[in-house]
């Protein structure tokens, strides 16, 4: 039969084949390789994808059944607003506290122009929602001045500590740096001293003991 005779032949090419070395071999499959024309779907879909246009701007472009679709896609192209933060941005140049405080000194008049405006306000208002707002925006805005100057005297003891250290080194003493936690205690002393002179400790002190009793009965597992 025709079966069994190609078969046969199929056999003999590959018993002559088997002598040959490998490097034979691949030297005549490179001379018998002759470039092959594309499918014409894969040509097809690639044109097509090329070619595809919108015959009017307000409709949606056309697209193909043989990719699936992807869960997002770009109907319109926008373009992407790039964020940046001036505080680290090396574009923006390097932040300086001193001439910070100096070109923004004018807020602090403006702040209490603004709280004594608030005062006027508040005497004059008879509403009791008004009153309890206005008083709510006078004691943030009081807060925020008194941070304000707080930081200020702060940055005032840091400068001068700072000059007597740069004068001792200059006359042969060794640098000192002092820690934040030794820092802390001055400051703590330092607030002390103040509350005692203005009689105020003894009410500072009760605030205190009531702020750490709330802390502690947080804590307190219940039953």
């Amino acid at each position: 039969s025709s079966e069994d005779n190609e078969e046969e032949t199929l056999e003999d090419l590959r018993d002559s084949v088997a002598d040959i070395p490998f490097e034979k071999l691949a030297a005549i499959n490179e001379q018998s390789n002759v470039p092959r024309p594309k499918s014409s779907a894969r040509s097809e879909t690639s044109s097509s994808s090329h070619d595809k246009k919108r015959l009017n701007k307000n409709r949606p472009s056309e697209m193909s059944s043989k990719f699936p679709v992807p869960r997002h896609r770009d109907v319109v192209s926008t373009s992407t607003k790039e964020v940046r933060d001036p505080r680290f941005e090396s574009l923006c140049g390097d932040f300086d506290e001193n001439a910070f405080m100096k070109s923004y000194a004018f807020l602090k008049e403006v702040k209490q122009g603004e709280a004594e405006a608030l005062k006027k306000q508040l005497a004059r208002t008879k509403n009791k929602e008004e009153k309890g707002k206005l008083k709510t925006e006078l004691k943030n805005l009081e807060l925020e001045i008194k941070q304000d100057e707080v930081k200020e005297v702060k940055k005032k003891e840091k400068t001068e500590q700072r000059k007597k250290e740069t004068e001792l080194v200059s006359k042969g003493k060794k640098p000192f740096y002092m820690k934040k936690a030794e820092s802390k205690k001055q400051e703590l002393i330092k607030k002390y001293k103040q509350l005692q002179e203005s009689g105020r400790l003894d009410s500072y002190l009760v605030k205190r003991r009531k702020k750490h009793a709330t802390k502690d009965h947080r804590l307190v597992p219940y039953a």
